[in-house]
């Protein structure tokens, strides 16, 4: 299973994980307690959710019961969750048209009850299905669109979650630079939310990247950060891998000692775990190890308690990957034979499963195994199939460049789509409002100026000097506003806000103001004098 897939899904829930049995004691609590139906739909939510990994038909099962029990009773956002229950279950199963036909569903109902969280979750989990099936673009468009939604929310958590899965399409595609720029700022928000078990996880994926990138150090550095993270919060399942991703690092290295009490050290907390699938990889990697170091006795042990457990768990994926380790250790230990019967039979199972690099890598095997017993025409039948089956590795890998390429184009396209739109909101808001200050400075101005000549016109009539008085401290009160408000953008830019600056420029203009006003007020005044 993708890890980063499982660590979305898990994000977007809103419980911790249970055992099983405890998790149905709870359930049969709540349905025999006196509580609303709802609590004991959601109840039941909460069972399929934790059933997810676990036994999916069964979680599958519990999310229709309660789909149907929400359509009868009218639940919209309950029917919406059922679905996106369901979804989760097939894609588990990893039946990935059925999981985006249920998240489409959930989708279209999130809309219609307007609930924006539901939403993103549901566009980031539809981004993760379609770039499960390969639709990077796809992928790219629904992580954008929750992006936008969870921002507009200041949703932290589901913006870091986003900005994690956009990483993982560009790790995917092999463009390492994009994968750390979106897990840097996904770990930024991480740790300000204080989100142990997604740190370790990004801190984690960081590490892969970095190693990809050939920059080992910083790499394991990423790695031993997460460890330290997952110790802290006794997260046994995310320590083993990350122990297997440093242990793995060192054997690329050339490093067999230190890979070896990596793994040395995950494996007893994965046999704790009980996970037999990760005991058998991990026992394989020893295995692994330990021919690459020379030490064929300990490699054989290892491998043969892996075969074992990949056999009673029926894993032929890991059975034909053990075949060519088994067939690589008989190479080096020159015992031909072997390695031939090994290598053959891998062959056979990954053409089964149609497993191209398993295929080309047993082909590989024989064709050296063949050379050092120098039978140079099996040698070099097998070398031309080996060169084939790398052409057409190479080939699909140039079609995921250009995929990667594509996504990256189309996504950027939709950033800046996304950007021009939004400078264009803004333009428009900023146009309209000039429009309006404009229209109102003009007719304040108009009614100032009509004020002004009210005021001399009374200077031909009988009032009283007072009431002039009064008129005249009014408009000028008016114009000086009026003067301050036209002017405040220049005297915010000019004083850079600070209050002893724009105290300054209003008492300078002030003092501009107060001659004009004597002025006029004495001029009107003689003229009332003379009127009476």
């Amino acid at each position: 299973m993708n890890w980063v897939c499982a660590f979305i899904l898990v994000l977007s829930t809103c419980c911790q994980s249970f055992a099983q049995q405890s998790l149905r004691d709870s359930l049969a609590a709540v349905i025999q307690s006196n509580v609303k139906d709802t609590t004991i739909m959601k109840a039941k939510l909460t069972l399929a959710e934790q059933l997810w990994y676990r036994d999916p038909d069964t979680a599958f099962g519990i999310a229709s019961e309660v789909l149907e029990e929400a359509r009868d009773k009218g639940y919209k956002l309950l029917e919406a969750r059922s679905m996106y229950h369901q979804g989760g279950a097939m894609f588990i199963k990893r039946d990935f048209p059925k999981a985006k036909k249920y998240m489409e569903k959930t989708l279209v109902l999130m809309r219609e009850v307007g609930f924006r969280t539901g939403e993103a979750n549901t566009l980031t989990s539809l981004g993760i299905v379609v770039g499960n099936i390969g639709d990077a673009p796809a992928a790219l468009e629904y992580y954008a669109q929750a992006l936008k939604l969870n921002e507009e929310t200041a949703n932290k958590k589901g913006i870091a979650s986003t900005l994690l899965n956009i990483g993982t399409v560009y790790e995917t595609k092999g463009d390492y630079p994009a994968a750390l720029k979106y897990f840097l700022e996904a770990l930024t928000l991480i740790q300000e939310l204080q989100n142990k078990i997604g740190e370790a996880f990004v801190l984690n994926n960081l590490g892969v990247v970095y190693c990809k990138m050939k920059d080992f150090r910083t790499g394991i550095d990423h790695y031993n950060k997460a460890c330290v993270v997952n110790r802290e919060i006794g997260n046994k399942n995310a320590l083993t891998r990350t122990l297997y991703n440093i242990a793995m690092t060192h054997l690329d290295q050339g490093e067999y000692e230190r890979a070896r009490e990596k793994i040395e050290e995950a494996l007893p907390l994965m046999e704790e775990l009980g996970d037999e699938e990760g005991i058998a990889s991990i026992l394989g990697s020893l295995g692994k190890i330990m021919i690459k170091a020379g030490d064929y006795e300990s490699a054989q042990a290892n491998l043969d308690r892996a075969m074992e457990i990949h056999i009673r768990i029926e894993d032929y994926n890991g059975i034909a990957k053990l075949y060519l380790d088994y067939a690589q250790m008989n190479l080096q230990r020159k015992d031909f034979d072997t390695s031939i019967q090994k290598a053959n039979e891998a062959l056979r199972r990954y053409t089964e499963l149609e497993g191209i690099e398993g295929v080309k890598v047993a082909h590989e095997i024989l064709s050296a195994t063949y050379e050092e017993m120098g039978n140079f025409k099996l040698a070099y039948d097998h070398h031309l199939k080996f060169a084939n089956f790398k052409d057409s590795l190479f080939s699909e890998d140039k079609s995921k460049e250009i995929g990667r390429l594509e996504a990256k184009y189309e996504f950027e396209n939709a950033q800046t789509d996304k950007k021009r739109i939004e400078n264009e909101r803004i333009a428009a808001e900023m146009q309209a409002e000039n429009r309006r200050n404009n229209l109102q400075h003009s007719g304040i101005l108009i009614f100032l100026v009509m004020l002004s000549g009210g005021i001399m016109v009374l200077g031909n009539l009988a009032i009283p000097v007072r009431l002039v008085e009064g008129l005249i401290f009014l408009t000028f009160l008016l114009f000086f506003e009026f003067t301050l408000v036209l002017l405040d953008p220049y005297i915010e830019e000019y004083s850079s806000g600070a209050p002893a600056y724009k105290l300054m420029f209003n008492a300078a203009m002030a003092g501009l103001i107060f001659p004009l006003h004597s002025l006029f007020e004495t001029q009107l005044k003689g003229r009332l004098v003379k009127r009476n």
